[in-house]
C-alpha cells in the first residue's frame, strides 16, 4: 500500500522543474516578441524613408505609404491577438496526435511452391 505514496521530496521537485522550464519559455517567448516588434519597426522606418519622396512626386501627402503600411501592421496585430494560445496540456495533446502512427505489419504473401 505504501508503494503508491510519492513523497513531498519528490513533488516539490517535480514542481520547480516545472516552474523553470515555464520561465524558460516565457522568456524566449519574450524574446521573441521583442524581436518580432523591433523588425516591425525597422520595417516601417525603412517604409517612411524610402516611400516620402515617391509620395510627394505623386503629389500626396509623404506619409501616405507609410499609413497603409501602419494599417497592414495593425491588422496583422489584431489578427495575432486574437489567436487562441494553446495551453501546455493542448500543445502535447496536439503533437502527440500529429506524431506518425507505426503501421501495423502485414503478413508476406507465401511464395509458389
Amino acid at each position: 500500500m505504501t508503494a503508491n505514496v510519492t513523497s513531498i521530496a519528490k513533488v516539490r521537485a517535480a514542481a520547480r522543474d516545472r516552474a523553470e522550464r515555464l520561465k524558460v519559455n516565457n522568456r524566449t517567448a519574450t524574446m521573441l516578441l521583442v524581436l518580432a516588434v523591433v523588425l516591425v519597426v525597422i520595417g516601417l522606418g525603412a517604409t517612411q524613408s524610402a516611400s516620402s519622396v515617391v509620395a510627394i512626386d505623386q503629389a500626396q501627402d509623404r506619409f501616405y505609404y507609410f499609413k497603409r503600411q501602419l494599417i497592414g501592421v495593425g491588422i496583422g496585430a489584431w489578427l495575432v491577438a486574437r489567436t487562441p494560445v494553446p495551453s501546455p496540456a493542448e500543445g502535447q495533446q496536439a503533437r502527440a496526435s500529429a506524431a506518425p502512427q507505426p503501421e501495423p505489419a502485414t503478413p508476406l504473401p507465401a511464395a509458389p511452391a
